[in-house]
């Protein structure tokens, strides 16, 4: 199995977990504490490492360091990210539950788009997203798309996620995921009619 798929799989366990405690005190300590890691790098932040790190496949540890910094690095993003897009949100209604799995990101930004004003405005901030350089560049674009993605209570696949920025993070394949996410945002968009 690829360190992707296994970084998908883990992220999923995680997030099964999350929803099973997520109504309970201490499910919402954590979504609370996992998002004020945003933007953070996992090592600064020790209090969510059970959260992000605990269970984490033997397979995962055994890798370079490199890459196993780099799972880190994606699993935490992820989780983080999941946390702002779930806050004032039940766990236990699957309506409110924005965790969706086979929803991309490119999916889920196209469905941001209600009329002919917001195709530009969300294009333009899909495109920024799509083509940022570096993870940390890529994990703030993706702390705004998520915010709208809370607000119109548009899920999203974490776990798919996770593994994306996997990819993404390593480089050679940053270019793949990008094409990934345009084909989903540009698939079910209707062509802008002519003035």
């Amino acid at each position: 199995m690829s360190v992707e798929k296994e970084v998908v799989g883990f992220v999923m366990k995680k997030l099964g977990h999350l929803k099973a405690i997520g109504e309970t005190g201490s499910g919402k300590a954590i979504l609370a504490k996992l998002r004020r890691g945003i933007g953070q790098h996992p090592g600064s932040s020790p209090e969510l490492w059970e959260t992000t790190l605990g269970e984490i496949p033997e397979s995962l540890w055994r890798n370079d360091r490199e890459e196993r910094d780099r799972v880190e690095r994606c699993v935490f993003t992820a989780l983080t990210l999941f946390a702002l897009h779930q806050q004032g949100k039940s766990t236990s209604t699957e309506s409110d539950w924005m965790q969706r799995k086979d929803q991309g990101l490119g999916t889920a930004m196209q469905a941001l788009i209600h009329d002919p004003d917001e195709r530009e405005r969300i294009t333009k901030r899909f495109v920024v997203l799509a083509t940022s350089e570096s993870l940390k560049e890529l994990t703030w674009h993706l702390r705004g798309a998520v915010q709208l993605l809370r607000r119109d209570g548009i899920p999203l696949d974490y776990a798919q996620l996770a593994g994306e920025l996997y990819a993404f993070d390593e480089g050679t394949r940053r270019n793949d995921v990008r094409m990934k996410w345009g084909r989903q945002f540009y698939r079910n968009t209707k062509p802008k009619e002519e003035s």
